[in-house]
């Protein structure tokens, strides 16, 4: 989800919001003097709106403008945190509004690597692909100014770079917009725009098409652009006349705009490629010969090819479409990162000799020489289509010979015989060339006379070629000349990672930084993995996709390093059975790992000593699974707990009193009723303006003549496993995947156990810290304003028998505990009663702006978890 910051306009979001770009000039140049240019008294707006008014009138204006003036000087620094969207049912977005000050003091502007914000920042080079940072649609000229599809697209909470804070199981109000977004996206209430998809007849390439095709992108000798008869002609070898008329109607030359829009309907199909957004793993997609659920290599590959012509035309700026989905944006980030981390190889593809056993060289010499004769005596014949059958023989003939004989230059000899029998002078020319190498001095002379000779109808060949008038005809020839290097007869290609080891020292710093249990297994086992992969062993697809540095951002990133983690590790620390879903935790024996996206993982966020890294919380405690059938050891289990709708129906810019203008949010506003004098006496009485008490403070008031509780400890943390129906049926397997638990933590407090469900799954919210006024501690309140600060103040120990329900919505509810177990204890309640909190640590800010962060004005949670040392 996009974020939007009120007075945050010096940032460029990496994702391209526009929101900020609108701005950004203009707040620059005021900031970059260190000026108010908002002073109502010096600006010269201020002069404009005075025209017309007598002394007395200008008199009254210039008075309140300094009432206004002294209300800023007050809010000088606080923060207001609340949502903007969706937008007229028709978009789902919704953003975050975070500012410092009044949107009229610029110079309050925080920008977004200001550490202050909590924003997560990776500890690994490998940790950045957790987070979706480029921008895929670029723009020309002042279209900057405006939303683009790639904006307006929801992909995936955890993929946005701000989604995370520091604080572990909680998320920045960016991130809070995020899942509101994300709930409306899954609620289905709102329009979602028709992606176009052309469903014409493509092309069938040959693998030596796209090889060659694949080799020029990964060049990319030749700039797009410099050559637009060219880059249409390129374009269209792969996406077909038919698909391009459906566009352009037969309109002559294809346009960018135009290819762009083909290849947006072209690569939103599922008939032929991958939507990579509905797959854990991405590996057996291109492994595989293609089946009912992968595509297989030569359509991965084309589909890579596709969505490279697709990113060359979007960075120049001709992406200004409808039709841009998740399932392009997928296909965009799992191509590049398999151009950029996979290298794939041709290679000699073993020959099988009878029974297994090498056969003796003469013996497999004659086989080669026999069918080279019967091969030349079609040629006579003229039985092209046999001939060429039969140098396909001859050529896996001869290869046997060279491979029993790989320094004899007559079997390479043969092999250039047969390649130039199948038209490929360019292989005829490197099989000869080696044959003169390895040939004995009085040979030499009849194997350069053949290598002459083919080199010769190579020159005609491609003389030939470029004599052609016809530019369509001409490219055919001349890349039919350039697809024999890359002919895959008697071939096998291997892919190789460029990046595995910079994959493996990422998986085994994540397994340091969560304290991994087998962590000395993992370091001793990791680094021979790859190299028997090289030799033909067989590994887990996440493992395979987490060693060549290919998978998507956020929750499949997620599933992919954990899986890997534990494919590596022993195999008594492995389930016997694999993950099936984005938000399985994993129990381990003495200790568990949780998603941060679920409800037990955003509880054990706040336990001493968990970590926060790649949407994963842990070491947590262990925990008590009961289950309906005997199956013990490590597992993958899916807790199961409601969403919580969040209050954001009303969350818009207006034009109502409410909104915060010069003077301050609407309380504060002059009313009708209100003259110059009492106005300006009211605001600027410093009887009228106090610092709110903290809520520990309240507390020792509250409880000054009560002995202090004891502490809290935590007592289990239990799942159980849902009834499932057809249980007897399925396999260990299936009841494995199909299950689904309930969780409940349980507190040592009060001399009781207390029990907590965990119903739903809340929200945490950590607030940035706010900026009180010099030598104020924090920001003050007028009495014009207590109303909005009402609240209902408890400790960890009252959470048994308090209910979200019974407090008005026009009261925050504030929970004052101590970090560690107590704040565990509050989270929990707020799993249990179906609410959202904001999580206020110490050093974040004062006790009233922490307050409008929770409240109605506010994020809309009605919940403030306030948390001391």
């Amino acid at each position: 989800m996009a974020a939007h910051f009120q007075d945050d306009n010096e940032h460029e979001n990496a994702l391209g919001n526009t929101s900020f770009e609108a701005n950004q000039g203009q707040h620059s140049n005021e900031n970059s003097e260190g000026e108010n240019n908002n002073d109502y008294e010096n600006s010269s707006d201020d002069e404009g709106s005075l025209y017309g008014l007598d002394e007395e009138q200008k008199a009254i204006v210039k008075r309140f403008s300094a009432v206004g003036k002294f209300i800023r000087a007050k809010h000088e620094g606080s923060l207001g945190m609340t949502l903007i969207g969706p937008t007229n049912n028709v978009y789902s977005q919704v953003t975050a509004s975070v500012s410092r000050g009044s949107r009229y003091d610029p110079e309050w502007v925080t920008p977004l690597d200001d550490p202050d914000r909590g924003f997560v920042q990776a500890t690994h080079e490998v940790f950045e692909l957790y987070k979706r940072k480029k921008k895929y649609i670029k723009h020309r000229g002042s279209s900057h100014l405006y939303h683009d599809e790639e904006q307006w697209l929801y992909f995936d909470c955890e993929a946005d770079p701000y989604y995370e804070n520091t604080v572990p199981g909680t998320v920045t109000g960016e991130g809070y917009a995020s899942e509101c977004w994300e709930y409306l996206e899954d609620s289905q209430t709102w329009l979602s725009g028709d992606a176009m998809v052309l469903m014409s007849e493509l092309p069938n390439p040959r693998g030596s098409q796209l090889l060659r095709r694949l080799d020029e992108l990964r060049r990319a000798d030749v700039e797009l652009g410099t050559n637009p008869e060219q880059d249409s002609l390129d374009l269209i070898e792969f996406i077909g006349d038919n698909a391009v008329r459906s566009v352009t109607f037969g309109r002559k030359p294809l346009d960018e705009r135009d290819a762009v829009e083909v290849l947006y309907g072209v690569l939103n199909r599922r008939d032929v490629f991958m939507d990579f957004t509905t797959l854990c793993d991405i590996g057996p997609q291109w492994l595989s010969e293609g089946s009912e659920m992968c595509i297989g290599m030569w359509n991965f590959i084309w589909q890579v090819i596709l969505t490279t012509e697709l990113a060359r035309r979007l960075e120049k700026g001709h992406g200004l479409h409808s039709g841009f989905t998740a399932q392009i944006l997928a296909s965009l980030i799992v191509s590049e990162l398999w151009l950029k981390n996979v290298q794939l190889v041709l290679v000699d593809a073993p020959v099988d000799l009878p029974g297994g056993v090498k056969e003796p060289v003469w013996r497999q010499m004659a086989k080669a020489r026999d069918v080279a004769k019967r091969a030349d005596e079609a040629i006579k014949a003229s039985s092209k289509e046999e001939a060429s059958e039969l140098y396909e023989e001859v050529l896996r003939e001869a290869s046997g010979w060279k491979q029993l004989a790989p320094n004899d230059a007559k079997a390479w000899e043969l092999i250039g015989k047969a390649w130039q029998g199948l038209d490929n002078t360019k292989q005829a020319i490197a099989s000869y060339t080696r044959a003169v190498e390895l040939a004995p001095p009085n040979e030499k002379d009849t194997y350069q006379n053949q290598l002459t000779d083919a080199e010769l109808a190579y020159s005609v060949e491609r003389n030939l070629a470029g004599m052609i008038d016809d530019p369509i005809k001409r490219d055919t020839l001349e890349k039919k000349l350039r697809d024999q290097d890359w002919a895959l007869l008697g071939k096998n290609y291997e892919g190789h990672s460029i990046v595995h080891k910079r994959q493996e020292e990422g998986l085994l710093a994540f397994a340091e930084a969560i304290r991994w249990p087998y962590i000395d297994e993992v370091r001793e086992r990791l680094h021979e993995i790859y190299p028997s992969l090289r030799k033909g062993a067989t590994i887990p697809a996440s493992l395979h996709d987490w060693l060549f540095g290919v998978m998507l951002p956020g929750k499949w990133f997620a599933y992919t390093v954990m899986n890997a983690l534990v494919a590596c590790s022993p195999e008594s620390a492995r389930p016997e059975f694999g993950q099936s879903s984005f938000y399985f935790g994993l129990i381990l024996p003495g200790v568990s790992y949780w998603r941060s996206r679920t409800a037990i993982g955003r509880v054990l966020g706040a336990y001493p000593g968990v970590v926060a890294l790649n949407g994963w919380l842990g070491p947590c405690p262990e925990v008590r699974v009961y289950l309906d059938w005997d199956n013990t050891g490590p597992r993958w289990i899916r807790v199961t707990s409601d969403a919580i709708a969040p209050d954001i129906q009303s969350q818009r810019f207006d034009n109502d009193s409410e909104d915060e203008d010069e003077f301050g949010p609407g309380s504060m506003q002059p009313t009708e009723d209100d003259d110059i004098d009492s106005y300006e006496n009211e605001i600027q009485d410093p009887d009228a303006w106090s610092t709110l008490s903290p809520p520990q403070v309240q507390i020792q008031i509250q409880n000054q003549a009560q002995p202090p509780p004891d502490p809290i400890e935590l007592s289990h943390i239990r799942v159980r496993a849902e009834p499932l129906e057809g249980a007897q049926l399925m396999t260990d397997a299936q009841r494995a995947s199909e299950t689904r638990y309930t969780a409940e933590i349980a507190f040592s407090m009060n001399g009781y156990i207390v029990t907590f469900p965990l119903r739903t799954t809340p929200a945490f919210i950590t607030p940035p810290r706010c900026y009180p006024p010099e030598k104020a501690d924090a920001h003050q309140v007028h009495r014009r304003e207590a109303e909005r600060y009402q609240t209902r103040v408890w400790t960890a120990h009252e959470l048994q028998d308090r209910r979200a329900q019974d407090v008005s919505a026009l009261e925050t509810i504030v929970i004052c505990v101590t970090e560690g177990v107590e704040e565990v204890v509050a989270r929990a309640w707020c799993a249990r009663e179906g609410v959202s909190a904001v999580v206020r640590r110490v050093g974040g800010p004062c006790y009233r702006c922490t307050l409008g962060a929770a409240g109605m004005r506010g994020l809309r949670v009605g919940v403030l978890i306030w948390v001391e040392s």
